[in-house]
Order: C-alpha cells, then sequence, then structure tokens
C-alpha cells in the first residue's frame, strides 16, 4: 500500500482498534484472572487452548491427543481445536504464567484482527473507507458476534476472514498468488475449527458465482489449490475420521435439529440494534436505486440468506419448537444438505451459521452505503456510527477465576503424586452440572495429570456407559474393577458434592487405600485394590 493510500486509511484504522479494545476491555483487562462465566464453555476451551500450549515444542506427536476419557486418543478431535489460535496465544500465555490468558488474548487478538481485515474486505467490495468502517464496527458490535464471547470458537473469525479477503483480491487483481493463500487459509481453518471452513467455502462459491468464467481460465490453479489446501489439512482431518470410524457419526439429524434457530430468533434473541437498523436502511435504499445490479452487492445478499437459512437446520421452528403442518414437521433445505456433504456431521449447533447472516449484512450495508454521494455520506458518517457503537454491545467485566494458588489443595498432592491418571467424583455430564467437570478440566492443566472424566461435544458411548455403571454400584467394589480396567490410579472424592452418609460409607469401606484426605476431599490409590 502505497504512503498516501496509508495515511489515508490510517484514522480509520485507529477508530477499528480503539472500538475493537474497548469492546473487549472485560477480557483485556483480567487477562490472567477472569473468565466470561463462572463455569462454562470458556473453562473448557481455555483447556483445549492449553493442551496446545503445553506440547509446544516437545509433545507435538500427540497434538490431537487431549487428557481427558483416558486412554482413549484422538479427545481433541471431539471438539473444536483451535490449534492455531494456541499457537499465537503461546508467547503470552507462558510469559504470563496463568492458564486463562490463552482464552483472554484469543479474543482480544480476534476483536482486533477481524476488525481489520473485514475494514479491508468492504474496501475491496465498496471503495469507500467510510461505509467500511460504518459496516465493520456494526458487524464486530453486533449481539450476534459479542454474544460468542464464552464459545470463541465462533468468536475466532480471522482466519475465515482473511481467506475470503484473499480470495476477493484473486478475483479482483487474477493475480494466483492470492488463489494460493486462499487455500492455505481454508486448510489453516481446519486446524482451528470446522464450521468457519463452511462458511468460507460458502462465501467463495457465491463470489466466483458472480464470474465462473474464472473458473474455466484458472482450472487448473483451483485444482491444484484444492489438492495444496487438502495437504494441509489433512492431519487434524484425518483425527477427525478416525474418531468417526470408532464411533460412528457423530452428530445424528435429530441433535442438530435440535441445535437450531427458532425463526423467532432472528429477530428477538439475534436482534443487533446497529447492524439491524443499518441493514435495514441499506435495504430501503437499495429498493429505491439501481444498486441492484452490483454483483457484490448480490453476493452478499446471497450470503446474509443462506446464513439465515442455514441457522435454522433442517426443520423449522418457532420458539425453540419443531412447527407441525398435521403430523408433519415442515423440512428446511439444510436436511438435505446435511445427508449429501458428510462433513457437516461433524457441526452440531448449526444455529450458527447466523455469523454468516450478520456478515452477509454488514457487506450489504458496506456496498450501500458506497453508492451514496460522498459528501453526504462525510456528513452522515458520524450519525451513522453512532448508530453502530451504540446499537452495540460491549464486555466491561468478566468473573473472577481461581489461580492456581487457591486451587483445592488436593490438586497439590496429585500434581506431586506418581499417579498417571485420575477420576473424580462425583461424576457429571453434559446435561448435569457440566460447569464443574469443565473446571476440572482446567485443574487438570495444573496437576498434569490423565482423567477418566471429562465434557466434551461428544463422549465415547463406552466411557459414558461406564460413567453410568460406576454411579448405579458406587460405592461397592465393582466401580473399582471399571475404572482399574480403565487404567485409572486414582479415585478422588469430592466431599462437598456428595451427601455426607455416602462419604462416611465410601471410607469405612476403603479406608485401608485412602492416600490422602483434607477437609475438602478424599483420594483412593485403587492400583492395587483386589477384588
Amino acid at each position: 500500500m502505497k504512503r498516501k493510500k496509508i495515511i489515508d486509511h490510517a484514522p480509520f484504522i485507529i477508530l477499528i482498534v480503539i472500538i475493537s479494545l474497548f469492546s473487549v476491555r472485560g477480557y483485556l483487562f483480567g487477562m490472567t484472572s477472569t473468565l466470561p462465566t463462572k463455569g462454562s464453555d470458556d473453562s473448557i476451551i481455555t483447556w483445549i487452548l492449553n493442551q496446545t500450549i503445553q506440547k509446544i515444542p516437545y509433545d507435538l506427536g500427540n497434538i490431537f491427543n487431549g487428557n481427558i476419557f483416558y486412554p482413549y486418543k484422538n479427545t481433541l478431535a471431539y471438539s473444536v481445536m483451535m490449534i492455531p489460535s494456541a499457537i499465537v496465544a503461546y508467547l503470552p500465555t507462558v510469559l504470563s504464567g496463568s492458564y486463562l490468558t490463552a482464552f483472554n488474548f484469543t479474543v482480544v487478538f480476534s476483536q482486533l484482527t477481524c476488525g481489520i481485515i473485514l475494514y479491508l474486505i468492504f474496501y475491496e467490495i465498496s471503495n469507500n473507507k467510510y461505509s467500511s468502517a460504518i459496516a465493520l464496527i456494526a458487524l464486530i458490535l453486533s449481539k450476534i458476534r459479542m454474544s460468542a464471547g464464552v464459545h470463541i470458537h465462533v468468536f475466532v473469525m480471522q482466519y475465515f476472514l482473511l481467506g475470503v479477503y484473499l480470495f476477493i483480491k484473486f478475483k479482483k487483481t487474477k493475480k494466483i498468488t492470492f488463489l494460493y493463500l486462499t487455500f492455505l487459509m481454508m486448510g489453516i481453518q481446519v486446524w482451528e475449527s470446522e464450521i468457519q471452513v463452511i462458511f468460507l467455502l460458502i462465501s467463495c462459491i457465491i463470489i466466483v458465482a458472480l464470474d465462473l468464467n474464472i473458473i474455466k481460465k484458472y482450472l487448473k490453479h483451483f485444482v491444484l489449490g484444492s489438492f495444496f489446501s487438502i495437504i494441509i489439512a489433512l492431519p487434524p482431518a484425518l483425527s477427525y475420521i478416525k474418531v468417526v470410524m470408532d464411533f460412528g457419526r457423530p452428530r445424528g439429524i435429530r441433535e442438530v435439529a435440535h441445535f437450531s434457530a427458532s425463526i423467532d430468533q432472528l429477530w428477538t434473541s439475534y436482534w443487533s440494534t446497529g447492524l439491524y437498523m443499518l441493514f435495514i436502511m441499506a435495504i430501503f435504499i437499495t429498493l429505491t436505486s439501481q444498486l441492484r445490479k452490483n454483483k457484490y452487492l448480490k453476493a452478499f445478499v446471497f450470503i446474509t440468506m443462506i446464513g439465515a437459512v442455514f441457522s435454522l437446520g433442517p426443520v423449522l421452528k418457532w420458539n425453540f419448537t419443531t412447527i407441525h403442518i398435521g403430523k408433519f414437521f415442515v423440512p428446511l433445505p439444510y436436511g438435505i444438505i446435511y445427508y449429501l456433504f458428510p462433513p457437516l456431521w461433524a457441526i452440531r449447533s448449526v444455529s450458527r451459521y447466523i455469523w454468516l447472516m450478520a456478515f452477509g449484512m454488514a457487506g450489504v450495508i458496506s456496498v450501500v452505503l458506497a453508492s451514496l454521494n460522498r459528501k453526504f455520506l462525510k456528513i452522515f458518517f458520524l450519525p451513522l456510527i453512532t448508530i453502530a457503537v451504540l446499537g452495540g454491545v460491549f464486555n466491561s467485566s468478566n468473573y473472577q477465576y481461581p489461580d492456581t494458588d487457591n486451587y483445592e489443595k488436593v490438586y497439590q498432592f496429585i500434581r506431586n503424586s506418581d499417579a498417571s491418571s485420575i477420576a473424580e467424583y462425583p461424576f457429571f455430564g453434559v446435561d448435569n452440572n457440566h460447569g464443574e467437570e469443565m473446571k476440572r478440566m482446567v485443574y487438570s492443566l495444573y496437576h498434569k495429570k490423565a482423567l477418566f472424566n471429562g465434557a466434551s461435544g461428544f463422549i465415547p458411548p463406552e466411557r459414558s456407559a461406564g460413567i453410568s455403571k460406576i454411579k448405579k454400584a458406587f460405592p461397592n467394589e465393582e466401580f473399582i474393577k471399571i475404572l482399574q480396567k480403565d487404567k485409572t490410579d486414582y479415585f478422588v472424592v469430592h466431599k462437598q458434592l456428595m451427601s455426607n452418609e455416602d462419604f462416611l460409607k465410601l471410607k469405612s469401606k476403603y479406608e485401608d487405600i485412602v492416600v490422602y484426605e483434607d477437609k475438602a476431599s478424599l483420594v483412593l490409590d485403587i492400583r492395587n485394590y483386589l477384588i
């Protein structure tokens, strides 16, 4: 970029940086000590990021093996991997000495980079600095985006967005380098999370559909680029495939339907005031102009529509209830695509396609506002940017999370013990205080032992059945037999999470193998217990 262009864009970039950082100041100022919730998906994502960080640089051969559900392998493939984000957060996390830094730095870094990349995308399609800034700020502050501050695997969009930007650059300049860089980003995105790969594919397919001749002209490079992308994506893809081969299709169509959006959510729980108001304004302007001929406007309208329709999943729902006409439900296009395109089996929460809708809406805003008289847009830039900001969502503070000095004392004992794996009781699952299980995963980053327990988007059926058997058998010896079969060394009991009567029964029955006890916890060494 020439010096003059840099100077022209500098005020807008500075504005984006300021608003981006201010919008996530709760993560920024609580970098080493807070998380958004007291125990939810932010805990499991903190664990995911640190699983990779702790393997850099000497244990990369086990990069897909998390320490949950021991001794199962490829457990990081049970959910998203977020390996690129872990690499980016590696140095800040190590230097800060806090596991929480990985999560918070990832949010701040994503908000900042997404803002800048969105500006570049919208400038490419609109050639207008003012409309680009308005559109991107409306998007990054939207409730649709900011509500993903806990589920940051759908907050981290920079790799997908960079891929879109590179593809638009290729289409405009016809430089092959940009095409191969697009395929590079597609491969990298597989290492991060899967749904954004679909976002990138959808966006590129729609954009290239504006000029199908480009495929004929550069077919060889599209084919070579595809192979290039597959090679990059192959290691994590094989890990996902191995899980499918071991356990079958991880997401049934009923589960997908359960985690799809209700149509009323589009204007209720997903209502993003700034983004929606500006989009409605853009639609009104479009209907009264010749803008409908603009190819990029068409592309982003289609992206909006596909995002909205796909977020509704395979069946139409209202207020989280499937709509029926007589005895029949109302089918939607995603149900057919789900069966025709097997990679979609890995995506459970299809409601997250709503982000693609928001991206499309922002693109429409950028193109439409750019069509206005430049002097007019300059005059009304401040009111429009005010709508984007005041109609947005900001994060000001998060919850204090215990640091390692305040972890339960039992974890210090486990850390210094010769045990290689532990089971923690009571057991919890996805539908039963799963936050407690997720926090245990964070604590395992400290003691570094393998866990019989765990929480994820997928649990091996045999492990789920084993946990059920233990609950039924406890405190009879059958539960020890099950744990021994899975090579568990220590059985850690959290007293405050069970009745005093059950605890006393357990202690009296297995007093001979108690190796640790304090006011909150008790540990049984079950390695050599004979049944």
